[in-house]
């Protein structure tokens, strides 16, 4: 099931160039002689490398398009995905993965999850590989049996597992939160140094650079742990935003959290010094950068984490209005952004996607109140890009969400077209986007045939999510009918 040798190296450099920046778990000078190696003996080589050279293939695949697939391979994107999937699970299965204790062997199991990290499989493998990751010791560095070189292997495969894992828990499990920060346990972050400043005979660390290396992404990805599990604020704001119940009610200050997103602010200017926009891997870094720091401002923020008054109900002033919504833009915006990289899409969508559906709510809501200005083009330029894709995103079991957020999305649009027509002399058909053409006529068929959300979203039930007096916002209604 290997591909021709002269594929076998073009997959590698895909692998090279497009996952292997975001990830950082293998060493590419020593893999890439032993690929070249493989690829002209491939009945001699062992069965983790085997593993591996699979979930490489696979994660090549993953990371192109049909069209670059068929001109390079000469056989459709999907085939070859099916092939070289099925294949790794052969592979690992014959290299014992679930009771191994080889390290290359869970190097491959980590990177075939990376090769679809947002389905169900990988949720519950993901738990497997993490045991097996504390099983080998990967959570207690400094193993005096283990060689510098293979002991910075393992601290990359570590952060990498553990934050696949904190993801499936916190997103995929309903319920389930991330791991408590003690859970990373006291593994430091990889160090800031190139692949070429390793070797497996080195047996002390290199100097490591200030400037920027190949691991500036995986840095930046992992710095977000680390401001949980040790920063002065951070530890105690991470805990009471991932575990609520274990903090007393009001025990954590918004100046707290403010001070924990500045602590975070802080490492990321310190990694990303004298980083240049040019590069595409420090662009990248760049906008993981400032969507984090965003993402955590919405969630301190949000109203469905604050307490509420005596009434039960829960108000936000103008000015933490402004703040979160320029924050939430902000975040989708370099989203936006991350996406026009070299890097392998479906990787990017994985580390930035998932509060994006809560944050769209947010904004879209929030546009049913500012309908004018240079940002506000901006938020529905993102709007619209959101509606283009989304029939891509959403699934069946989805479809009451869905027509919830057409109806919220038209309200807003009303909004806007009434504010756009007393600025504007032009006419209204000139002034409406084909999305909203779109909603409407989708909204339209719904209706009839007996659909509609009327009684879930019409005006009177998001009366509430309006500036109230002394500018505040009722925020009850948009949390019953918005909950993830």
């Amino acid at each position: 099931m290997h591909p021709e040798p002269k594929h076998i190296y073009r997959f590698w450099q895909i692998f090279v160039e497009r996952v292997n920046p975001l990830t950082k778990i293998i060493h590419v000078p020593t893999l890439q002689q032993r690929v070249l190696d493989a690829s002209w003996d491939l009945a001699s080589i062992s069965k983790p490398f085997t593993a591996m050279l699979f979930a490489i293939y696979t994660l090549a695949v993953t990371s192109i398009s049909d069209e670059e697939c068929e001109a390079s391979f000469q056989e459709k994107r999907l085939n070859l995905l099916m092939r070289y999937r099925t294949a790794s699970i052969r592979a690992l299965v014959a290299a014992e993965f679930l009771t191994t204790r080889d390290l290359e062997v869970l190097q491959a199991f980590v990177l075939f999850l990376f090769s679809d990290p947002e389905s169900e499989l990988t949720s519950t493998l993901t738990g497997a590989a993490l045991r097996i990751g504390q099983k080998i010791g990967l959570h207690r560095p400094n193993n005096p049996k283990v060689s510098f070189f293979e002991n910075e292997m393992r601290i990359r495969l570590w952060w990498n597992l553990a934050g696949l894992d904190a993801r499936s828990r916190g997103v995929h499990v309903r319920g389930m939160a991330p791991p408590p920060h003690r859970e990373f346990g006291d593994v430091r972050l990889p160090l800031n140094v190139n692949d070429a400043d390793l070797h497996p005979d080195m047996t002390e660390a290199p100097a490591q650079h200030d400037n920027p290396t190949e691991m500036i992404c995986a840095l930046v990805k992992f710095q977000v742990f680390e401001w949980g599990r040790t920063g002065s604020n951070g530890s105690k704001v991470f805990e009471s935003m991932t575990h609520p119940s274990s903090t007393k009610k009001g025990i954590v200050s918004m100046e707290l959290k403010e001070a924990a997103i500045n602590e975070i602010e802080q490492a990321y200017r310190r990694i990303l010094q004298r980083s240049d926009k040019r590069i595409p891997l420090h662009q990248l870094a760049q906008t993981w950068a400032t969507i984090i720091p965003a993402r955590l401002r919405f969630k301190i923020y949000h109203p469905r984490l604050r307490p509420a008054a005596e009434d039960g109900t829960i108000y936000v002033t103008r000015k933490e209005s402004d703040e979160t919504f320029e924050a939430v833009l902000l975040a989708l915006e370099m989203s936006e952004l991350s996406l026009e990289s070299v890097f392998a899409t479906y990787l990017v969508i994985h580390l930035t996607f998932w509060f994006k559906m809560e944050a769209y709510v947010y904004v879209i809501s929030e546009l049913r109140q500012r309908c004018s200005g240079p940002r506000i083009d901006l938020a529905w330029r993102i709007i619209e890009k959101l509606f283009d894709n989304l029939p891509a995103v959403i699934s069946e079991e989805d479809e009451t969400f869905f027509s919830g957020l057409i109806n919220l999305t038209l309200e807003a649009w009303e909004a806007r077209r009434k504010e756009l027509l007393t600025m504007s002399s032009s006419l209204e058909a000139d002034l409406t986007p084909p999305f909203i053409r779109s909603l409407y006529d989708r909204r339209r068929e719904r209706n009839e045939d007996g659909m509609s959300m009327a009684a879930v979203l019409d005006s009177h039930s998001l009366d509430g999510l309006g500036f109230m007096e002394g500018d505040a916002v009722d925020w009850q209604t948009w949390s019953d009918v918005f909950r993830f």
